[in-house]
């Protein structure tokens, strides 16, 4: 076989192989995303009954998240018909708003029903309540449900979030300090519109 021909041989494999390499037609786009920094809307912290070095450590206590963003409380259940943790989570509300509950996930067996309870500084009574279990499950488990049942108006200035829960009886016969579960809540707030919210993860 002479030159010319292996030389036209190898055009047609290579005009063969070329719609298999270009295939795909793709065109790019370029989209800038600039950050800038706001104030945030809520402060998360302790309320009055929630400092762990306070007269009422051993019972609960609250930590607060980085920058006041979140709070981990640990509270110390027993067997009782209801336990009732009074003003231990502090908000600090710089932007008028819609608060609401979008998910919320819980671990093991020791709560039967539990609910948080959001009053103004210096208000009596707690005007809103929101379940969060209810007989042994989540509320808000999807996003779907947040929102609606589960959030509440609030205005500039501090809130204390209260947290009453029944346990699950009987509970564990563990050693005082044993792990019995875990309950996180995920809030959003809308600082636009007073009853309007969206999902936030973990959905």
């Amino acid at each position: 076989m002479d030159k010319k021909r292996l030389g036209i041989i190898g055009l047609v494999l290579a005009v063969a192989l070329v719609p298999v390499l270009v295939a795909d037609v793709m065109y790019f786009y370029q989209g800038t995303i600039n950050v800038v920094s706001t104030s945030q809307p809520l402060i998360f912290g302790y309320g009055p009954n929630g400092n762990p070095s306070g007269q009422y450590g051993s019972y609960v206590s609250v930590t607060n998240g980085t920058a006041g963003v979140g709070f981990t409380a640990t509270i110390s259940l027993t067997n009782s018909s209801y336990a009732f943790y009074s003003q231990v989570v502090q908000i600090q509300v710089k932007t008028s708003g819609y608060m609401y509950i979008s998910n919320e996930s819980l671990t093991g067996s020791s709560i039967n029903n539990a609910y948080i309870l959001i009053q103004a500084k210096g208000q009596t009574g707690f005007p809103d309540v929101i379940q969060v279990v209810s007989d042994g499950a989540p509320v808000f488990k999807s996003s779907g449900n947040g929102g609606t049942s589960g959030g509440v108006s609030l205005t500039e200035g501090t809130y204390y979030v209260s947290i009453l829960v029944q346990p699950s009886l009987p509970l564990p016969n563990d050693a005082p300090g044993t792990s019995l579960g875990e309950l996180s809540l995920y809030f959003g707030f809308n600082p636009f519109q007073q009853t309007s919210y969206a999902p936030l993860p973990p959905t």
